[in-house]
């Protein structure tokens, strides 16, 4: 069940009808789609997310700063499961080099390992609670040296209260909305949180502050009138009427 839960693309809202019949039983979800970001009404970025027959991610593409950098995730499944993440960047004119990622998956006790199957000594681990993420590091298998990690605390509703970057920077969250929790938005959204089926909160927390290691701080909110929902509590618009960001959802 906690694999089922994990993998299947559960982001956000979803219903099923109350009949019990294995025959008669039909169910719908409703998972995110697609986001497009603006700024002065000109796109600078997007994100997508494909889904096969079983309603399993299989491709996340990421678009930031209007083809500045594109990754692209493939997600691999046997048996339904997921077995091997693939992860692409093109920065396209830029000097930066492109890279290619492959993984292994592993899940087991509460935590994803994403191995690097090219024999590289690199590891990403996820440690979780149902669906939703506790932590999320990036170690040297060969001497279990943490490269880094980030930390994600939660209230009793399951909304999240701070984002700790160790040793570096530390979010503290407040204010929560009604709406669903966004993707591709603000500083705890992780492409690799889509392709395994995790979030790192509840509903939207609307203000924000940092605390960074030299000791300032700065504090940041939204406003709540500028937030646009369906009828399902997604939300599907955030902004104003020049920077915005446009949230899609389907069904599956």
């Amino acid at each position: 069940l906690l694999l089922a839960i994990l993998i299947g693309p559960i982001l956000f809202s979803c219903s099923s009808n109350d009949n019990n019949s294995e025959e008669n039983s039909e169910e719908t979800i409703v998972v995110f789609k697609k986001a497009s970001s603006y700024e002065n009404s000109n796109l600078m970025g997007s994100q997508e997310v494909f889904y096969n027959s079983n309603n399993k991610a299989t491709k996340i593409v990421t678009n930031i700063g209007n083809g500045y950098k594109i990754t692209t995730i493939n997600i691999s499944y046997i048996e339904n499961e997921i077995n091997e993440i693939t992860k692409t960047t093109d920065y396209g004119n830029s000097n930066n080099q492109d890279t290619i990622e492959a993984y292994n998956v592993t899940i087991s006790n509460g935590q994803i390992r994403l191995t690097e199957s090219n024999g590289v000594d690199y590891e990403i681990q996820f440690d979780f609670t149902g669906s939703y993420v506790d932590a999320y590091r990036a170690i040297t298998p060969s001497d279990m040296n943490i490269v880094f990690e980030e930390v994600f605390l939660r209230n009793v509703d399951n909304n999240i209260v701070s984002h700790s970057i160790v040793g570096d920077l530390v979010f503290t969250y407040s204010n929560y909305d009604t709406g669903n929790i966004m993707p591709f938005h603000r500083e705890y959204s992780l492409d690799y949180f889509i392709a395994l089926g995790l979030k790192p909160s509840n509903k939207l927390p609307l203000t924000e502050e940092r605390a960074f290691s030299s000791g300032n701080t700065n504090i940041y909110s939204i406003d709540p009138t500028l937030l646009t929902y369906d009828n399902i509590n997604n939300i599907i618009r955030n902004g104003d009427d020049l920077n915005y960001v446009e949230y899609e959802y389907v069904k599956l």
